[in-house]
């Protein structure tokens, strides 16, 4: 019999400053939940103060992972040491492969209105952490969407139903959907059974169900909820438009080392990576 992922553990996002003192809301990579293999980190920076974020994040590095960002609202300059210099606007997205390193900024462009967008770190498998690094960005009209019953699907990475989203990596291959659901509509999503599936919600309210019985419900924006293993995991709204992002991956099932901008699998190579950029070799 098919059984429903159920909740395994839930998580509020908690703001924290970054970058030149940005202020981000950190859900995964915190104390709370230090990572979901293979995702190292989620944050969400929502703010239309540019005091809040107008000194962007200036360069620094990272090692061993991979960064997905996306813009919901807003523009950010990115510029990396492999001479790639571009504009995120809003709806799109950019896959850095920082492999054995890359040093990068993320700057607003914008000096008003809203600035909204998350950044994702999912790790790479020891075998490709020292790969070549890699940047790509994607426009919000090379994501498709797909209109399921009440639901629509922003596909920025993965596959729903056939249709494949532009953003991949060398590493996992995740799942990431924005979905917006209307009042008192629901969805299935079926991710594999050994995937680790999260929900981040950004608006309204959503119930986890089990054939027509609700299973539990959350209402607070900034929620991440992580699942249990299972079939299937169907989601409905509450009495409001709901928006939420979907995210799942195959675990890579390796030790994880992190410290700061580098994740390796020891911390010898923590170390090293250190040495490395101080001495200049990213």
């Amino acid at each position: 019999m098919r059984q429903p992922r159920r909740v395994r553990k839930v998580i509020q996002s908690r703001g924290q400053k970054e970058g030149g003192g940005v202020t981000v809301f950190r859900s995964i990579g915190g104390r709370e939940l230090d990572h979901v293999d293979p995702f190292l980190l989620l944050d969400e920076m929502k703010s239309d103060d540019p005091k809040e974020y107008i000194a962007g994040f200036p360069d620094h590095p990272h090692r061993g992972f991979e960064t997905l960002t996306y813009m919901i609202q807003g523009e950010m300059i990115h510029m990396d040491s492999q001479g790639n210099r571009e504009v995120l606007s809003s709806g799109g997205a950019q896959w850095i492969t920082a492999g054995k390193g890359i040093v990068h900024s993320e700057i607003p462009k914008q000096e008003r209105g809203l600035l909204w967008g998350f950044q994702l770190w999912i790790n790479l498998p020891a075998e490709r952490k020292m790969c070549q690094p890699d940047y790509r960005s994607f426009s919000a009209e090379e994501m498709p969407v797909c209109v399921h019953n009440k639901a629509e699907i922003k596909i920025i990475a993965g596959d729903f139903q056939g249709t494949r989203g532009p953003v991949k990596g060398i590493g996992a291959d995740p799942a990431v959907f924005d979905i917006t659901l209307k009042p008192n509509s629901r969805i299935r999503l079926e991710p594999e059974r050994e995937e680790n599936t999260l929900l981040y919600l950004l608006e309204g309210g959503v119930c986890f169900i089990n054939g027509q019985e609700p299973l539990e419900s959350f209402e607070t924006p900034g929620t991440l909820v992580c699942f249990e293993k299972g079939d299937y995991l169907e989601v409905a709204a509450r009495d409001l438009n709901t928006r939420f992002l979907y995210l799942s991956a195959k675990p890579i099932g390796e030790p994880v080392a992190r410290y700061g901008p580098f994740v390796m699998n020891n911390m010898s190579e923590i170390e090293k990576a250190f040495r490395d950029y101080e001495t200049g070799q990213f």
